[in-house]
């Protein structure tokens, strides 16, 4: 007869611990979300194998762009030339992950004219050979103001291929590519380039 009548209250009591039970899971699923760092697949400590289940579809297809274009520059450039590419692509973009290079997928390249080559005339005889590879505009926002613009490419492999065609005809010589260090602060833009990893290129390299 009193369970009858406590019958209301048991339920009562059950319906709360469920509630509370609820709120429990919810904040232990939080807490372990903030302590387990968001994976960027394009740094330079990145483990694709690792880490291969958590990439969101547009990164997997940014970082196989990435990957594709460098095993295709191995077989057409030497290894340190790929390598300096991929060290400065790091530099330029914040690991792949600037908004200039989101937009443009340039290594920092400015234009320094507003039609084409941009004052790149060294770079016409291998853009009017590869058009895939040519530039198609400039971009200005962010772009510094002794400059025209940020050159604007097609495709990650049309910015990188030309970055490999500049240092193969360069002697693979990083400094160049950012004069202002000749005179300011020498050496310091190499010293910067080789702090980088050349991380996909070593992989590749190694198979």
């Amino acid at each position: 007869m009193s369970i009858q009548k406590n019958k209301p209250v048991l339920i009562l009591i059950g319906l709360m611990l469920t509630i509370i039970l609820v709120y429990i899971t919810y904040v232990i699923t939080i807490i372990v979300k903030l302590k387990i760092p968001e994976a960027n697949p394009l740094s330079t400590d990145f483990k694709p194998a690792s880490l291969l289940n958590v990439l969101k579809p547009s990164t997997m297809s940014l970082l196989d762009n990435i990957k594709l274009t460098i095993k295709k520059a191995l077989t057409i450039y030497v290894t340190p030339v790929v390598q300096n590419a991929e060290k400065m692509f790091r530099l330029e973009s914040g690991n792949f992950t600037s908004g200039q290079f989101l937009r443009d997928y340039g290594a920092g390249m400015e234009g320094f004219s507003d039609s084409y080559p941009y004052a790149w005339t060294s770079l016409k005889p291998f853009w009017d050979a590869n058009p895939d590879y040519m530039p198609t505009g400039l971009d200005l926002k962010g772009a510094p103001t002794n400059s025209k613009g940020f050159i604007k490419f097609p495709s990650f492999e049309a910015a990188f291929m030309t970055l490999c065609y500049w240092l193969d005809n360069h002697n693979n010589d990083t400094l160049k590519w950012n004069p202002i260090y000749l005179t300011d602060e020498p050496h310091y833009y190499n010293i910067r380039v080789n702090n980088q990893k050349s991380t996909i290129c070593d992989e590749i390299a190694a198979n």
